[in-house]
């Protein structure tokens, strides 16, 4: 192995990393459309079943976001609400 061969590799690596990371991005997006879509749908399973797909994203989102409160008074109140939302979706 000659000295650039190791910078040219991990180079390599970083340029695939980037492409991946482009792609999935772009397959993210088009997820979010489709369910975007199935929420008008006419068919009410499909429309449910996109609702639930989104929500179960958004608090699984906002269960694993930094809160910030101080008061523990605020942070019990926050979490009985994550676990009330989480028992909720379960029960969907």
């Amino acid at each position: 192995m000659q000295a650039g061969d190791y910078t040219e590799t991990h180079r390599g690596d970083t340029e695939t990393e980037i492409e991946g990371t482009k792609r999935l991005r772009d397959l993210v997006l088009r997820a979010v459309d489709v369910l975007e879509s199935g929420l008008d749908s006419e068919n009410e399973r499909i429309r449910q079943s996109s609702a639930v797909q989104i929500l179960k994203i958004y608090v699984g989102k906002a269960s694993t976001m930094p809160q910030g409160w101080t008061d523990p008074e605020y942070t019990e109140q926050d979490w009985a609400r994550v676990a009330e939302m989480s028992q909720l979706m379960g029960k969907l």
